[in-house]
């Protein structure tokens, strides 16, 4: 085995010892901004958030410096873009998502996006759905993308909806929205709730049909129960999608099998089966009342607490066995010294504190995470064998091409190797080549400056003169991408 990649293990009380791994690629990575992983149980499919230009064949131009939900199939090695319709006449749409999370069997992606060129997206944010292993296995059928934030009739919400979770399977997703048309309760259009949507009410295997009594959308604790404003405190469900963790502004909130009760949780997460959350507790170590840490109590049947200064995340395993939290403090062991942020994990059955962000022979030489619920930045599957962190280091053991852009790391703990979210070297079909006469791009785009030129022209009648010089510039751009073909 590759002895170039070490992963550092601390056992409390005992020392270190090291674990090797070898490393799979060292093709190119994201060329900007990467993060959020989010992996599926099997370890095949990993989606993250990235404003990387390199990683698709073609990227909008219009999407510059905005971000896109994008997954990769690890055996494949191919890159998709989350928003894309299929059917006969594809169409990809760029930019403007975010909040994305796989369900569990990698069969669904969901995220909001804003995207004004997708319809019933003018002007507001709602969340959509895509398929992820039947496109992957190119059998997606033309429905493999929906918006899930709509009324029972179909028509889009009338406000934003925004910050999505999806239960294990993907029948479940729950969000929060402004719209005042999403159910038949009246809500003020200001305030934030949450929603339930079952993708699958008739229970006929078949997710999204069109029509009555297929699908409903249930509002989560009356027109009272407000959303949290923070959008760092996401939901959560457990794989079943019976349970359901998200955040009110008076507190957080359980929802279990139709019942919600008030539960003391930070947005940490369920474990896949529902029964565990991560909680906070305040400490003042003996003899120095004025220095208080952040320290993290697992509760279940084999409760214990561990001294880390920084919030943690709840990427949870099924058995409670192992979960992940990020830390700027040294080691239990005292031998990371690099001064940086790195992921650990935690064994607690074992009581052994794992250093996962290890560097290729030594300890990390940048940041390996971000501060936790300001951006969400590492994943581990249920069996806790697959996990996904977000590093800036560049001695991970790949030819590191991105500079102080971060790379996402997945990191097989069955077999010890490590993976990195690279660059396709296959062409993806599905996506449009704009290189070349192509009347398929050309429609396309055509149809965008039309759709532009109208909004461009309500603008004028509004009075609005900046939104009217935004779109301007917009229709300018995309004629110059039209006589270029």
């Amino acid at each position: 085995m590759d002895d170039s990649i070490r992963a550092k293990t601390v056992i409390w009380g005992v020392g270190a010892v090291l674990l090797t791994c070898s490393a799979l690629r060292a093709g190119e990575g994201p060329d900007d901004y990467v993060s959020r992983p989010s992996i599926s149980d099997d370890g095949r499919f990993v989606a993250f958030l990235t404003r990387a230009t390199n990683l698709l064949d073609y990227v909008d131009p219009e999407s510059d410096g905005l971000t896109n939900a994008l997954w990769i199939d690890r055996e494949t090695r191919r890159i998709f873009n989350a928003q894309q319709i299929g059917g006969p006449s594809p169409k990809s749409y760029y930019g403007a998502a975010n909040n994305h999370s796989l369900s569990r069997d990698g069969e669904w992606i969901v995220f909001n996006s804003s995207n004004s060129f997708i319809e019933g997206n003018d002007g507001v944010t709602n969340v959509f759905v895509s398929a992820v292993r039947l496109r992957a296995d190119s059998i997606a059928p033309p429905t493999k993308f929906a918006m899930i934030s709509r009324t029972p009739e179909g028509d889009p919400g009338n406000g934003n909806s925004k910050v999505p979770a999806i239960s294990g399977n993907g029948r479940y997703v729950i969000f929060k929205s402004n719209a005042t048309n999403l159910t038949g309760d009246t809500v003020n259009g200001t305030d934030y709730h949450h929603y339930l949507v079952d993708r699958d009410l008739d229970e006929n295997g078949i997710f999204d049909e069109e029509g009555t009594g297929n699908t409903s959308i249930t509002l989560l604790g009356g027109t009272t129960l407000k959303a949290a404003i923070d959008d760092g405190k996401r939901p959560s469900f457990s794989s079943d999608g019976m349970r359901a963790l998200f955040f009110a502004d008076s507190g957080a909130r359980l929802y279990n099998n139709g019942v919600i009760s008030e539960t003391n949780a930070i947005p940490g997460g369920l474990t896949p089966e529902g029964s565990n959350t991560l909680t906070t507790s305040r400490i003042y170590p003996a003899g120095n009342a004025s220095d208080i840490g952040t320290y993290f109590r697992y509760r279940n049947s084999l409760s214990q607490t561990f001294p880390f200064p920084d919030r943690g995340e709840g990427a949870i395993s099924s058995n409670g066995a192992s979960f992940i939290l990020t830390s700027t403090e040294s080691d239990m062991g005292g031998s990371d010294t690099n001064g940086h942020r790195d992921i650990y994990l935690i064994n607690r059955l074992q009581s052994k504190a794992t250093l996962i962000s290890s560097g290729v022979g030594g300890e990390a030489n940048n940041d390996s995470g971000r501060t936790p619920f300001e951006d969400r930045t590492f994943d581990m599957s249920a069996d806790g064998m697959f996990i996904a962190f977000a590093t800036e280091a560049t001695n991970m053991g790949f030819a590191d091409n991105n500079g102080s852009s971060s790379d996402i790391i997945i990191i097989d703990r069955n077999t010890g190797e490590r993976d990195r979210v690279e660059k396709d070297v296959t062409p993806d079909p599905d996506v449009i080549d704009p290189g070349g006469p192509n009347p398929v791009l050309t429609t396309s785009l055509k149809k965008k400056i039309k759709k532009l030129k109208k909004k461009q022209k309500a603008a004028k009648t509004k009075g609005n003169s900046a939104k009217a010089k935004r779109f301007a510039k917009k229709i300018k751009k995309l004629n110059k991408m039209l006589r270029s073909l």
